[in-house]
């Protein structure tokens, strides 16, 4: 018998058939397979926050804060000391709207950010998987990067955070799928999709500009239409993806006079922000020392590259499938380089509180990397099984040593995260901060008391109420209102920490306050008369 009819005899035997049914179920395994990862994500995270809650800093204070007041109908912003309202004008709206309707359900804004958290930490677990799945066309291939995206250290912290990136990373997810759908396919609906979430996601960080923009090129470049088809389906994907985003600044504008709140001025960077920054992207690539480490995991693992590496030699390719490249490569490309260059951008000109270094802000540039990393691993693979099946399985190997290395040390490092964060919280809501005596006295300040201090977030964070700032400079005048105010309310100066000399000033100069509280670092003075003893 020939080579050829040896082959054809055994592609018409049980093995083949067998092979074939299974083609048809895979990614109907791959999507339940991705779902259990997003659940188990998402347990993750409720069981890290199930003690203190989730994570809480400044920002998040401002986020809950306004979401509650929109709940009570109030509006999307917070109260002064004076109990005027003070709008919303920092930060975009789309994540404190979203808090919003927890209450609808009878849950508290905090207790919704906790489990927003942990669904967007598995919804984005199984959008990457998914994202992986349409590069390769590989569900292995998009499984192992799912399974680092579900231990990821960095997706732990981000994640652990009542902040904005999850849900930024949800939105601009999606965006990149539907855009990828649209430029394939060639169809309105799909381009519509991807405008209506790269909207939302410029409404959840005003770094989302950097989406935008990507897609707006994405457009242009990769769309295999007509110029001017092209040209029609970048103005309406503009015209969406901006509209909400600049009516939000034209609402700031004739609340506040600003459209976001930030001015124009050149704040340098420190070069140990950017050795930081280095050192955050460097442990995310610590795990590859240990590739060529041998265990017994390994070494199933290579097995199951080498009958796989055989097999598609022999029968076909199984992952390889019909139709065009997806984009999703060239538009990862693109928003990596739109949004290292804004974040950059909105540091260096427009906002010198962003920490460039931290997991949280770098976390979509972490995504994107490991897109292009999966796809390059990908093709590397994909060109060698075709050339000699044992090159293929040598790469697939390294693949999945390399998946399953850093799935696992991911894992130890995640696991101390999420044990740290069950055993004592996180930011503002540390355990130590909320038992401390300082917190209990401050929970005991009247409501009706006006109230200075030196961190509006943290007292109402620790306490639910509403107070002023410390101002640039205790100068005369403000010395003087606050007399005034002494004369029929009680008046409370709080301060979390000692940076200048104004609790000097107020000592020296308010005669009629005593100490409540004072250690090192804090300290509480009021005018209120201690109640005698009988």
């Amino acid at each position: 018998m020939k080579p050829s009819e040896v082959q054809k005899s055994l592609q018409t035997g049980l093995f083949y058939r067998a092979a074939r049914r299974y083609l048809r179920v895979r990614w109907a395994s791959f999507a339940i397979l991705l779902a259990l990862m997003a659940v188990y994500a998402a347990s993750l995270l409720l069981s890290a926050t199930s003690v203190y809650g989730i994570g809480i800093r400044s920002d998040s204070v401002a986020y809950i804060w306004s979401a509650r007041n929109l709940a009570e109908g109030i509006g999307l912003g917070r109260m002064d000391g004076g109990g005027n309202f003070k709008a919303m004008t920092h930060w975009p709206p789309l994540y404190p709207v979203v808090l919003a309707a927890f209450p609808l359900f009878g849950m508290d804004v905090i207790e919704g950010a906790r489990w927003l958290g942990a669904i967007l930490g598995g919804l984005n677990v199984a959008l990457v998987g998914w994202m992986l799945a349409r590069i390769t066309r590989s569900p292995w291939f998009a499984a192992g990067g799912a399974l680092i995206v579900l231990f990821s250290p960095a997706m732990a912290e981000t994640n652990l955070q009542a902040m904005t990136e999850p849900l930024y990373i949800s939105l601009s997810l999606l965006a990149l799928l539907f855009l990828d759908t649209a430029l394939l396919r060639g169809r309105r609906r799909w381009l519509l999709a991807a405008a209506v979430f790269t909207a939302l996601a410029l409404l959840t960080r005003y770094v989302g500009l950097s989406l935008v923009l990507a897609g707006a090129l994405g457009i242009l470049i990769y769309e295999r239409q007509t110029l001017g088809r092209r040209g029609r389906d970048l103005a309406i994907f503009l015209a969406i993806a901006v509209l909400p985003a600049g009516l939000w600044a034209l609402r700031n504008l004739a609340l506040s006079g600003s459209a976001a709140n930030r001015a124009l001025t050149f704040y340098a960077i420190p070069v140990s922000d950017f050795a930081l920054a280095f050192e955050t992207m460097q442990g995310w690539v610590s795990p590859a020392s240990e590739i060529l480490s041998v265990g017994a995991g390994k070494l199933i693992l290579a097995l199951v590259a080498l009958l796989g590496g055989f097999l598609l030699a022999r029968f076909g390719s199984f992952g390889e499938e019909n139709g065009p490249r997806s984009t999703l490569i060239d538009l990862n490309q693109l928003l990596l380089g739109f949004y290292l260059m804004m974040v950059l951008v909105s540091r260096l000109f427009f906002d010198p509180l962003i920490t460039i270094f931290e997991q949280r802000i770098l976390a979509p540039a972490y995504l994107s990397v490991l897109a292009l990393l999966t796809g390059i691993l990908f093709a590397a693979w994909h060109s060698a099984v075709k050339l000699r099946w044992w090159i293929g399985a040598i790469l697939a190997i390294f693949y999945l040593w390399s998946a399953y290395s850093f799935a696992m040390i991911y894992r130890s490092q995640s696991n101390q995260i999420y044990n740290t964060m069950r055993e004592n919280g996180s930011g503002y809501a540390y355990k130590g901060e909320l038992d401390s005596p300082f917190a209990k006295l401050l929970r005991q300040i009247p409501d009706r008391a006006v109230v200075f201090t030196s961190n509006v977030e943290k007292f109402y964070f620790l306490t639910g109420k509403p107070s002023y700032g410390y101002p640039s400079e205790f100068d005369a005048a403000f010395i003087k209102s606050v007399k005034a105010m002494m004369v029929d309310r009680t008046v409370f100066f709080v301060s979390f920490h000692r940076e200048n000399e104004s609790w000097l000033v107020i000592r020296e100069q308010l005669t009629g306050l005593r100490t409540v509280y004072e250690d090192e670092n804090s300290y509480i003075y009021s005018n209120l008369q201690p109640v005698e003893e009988k």
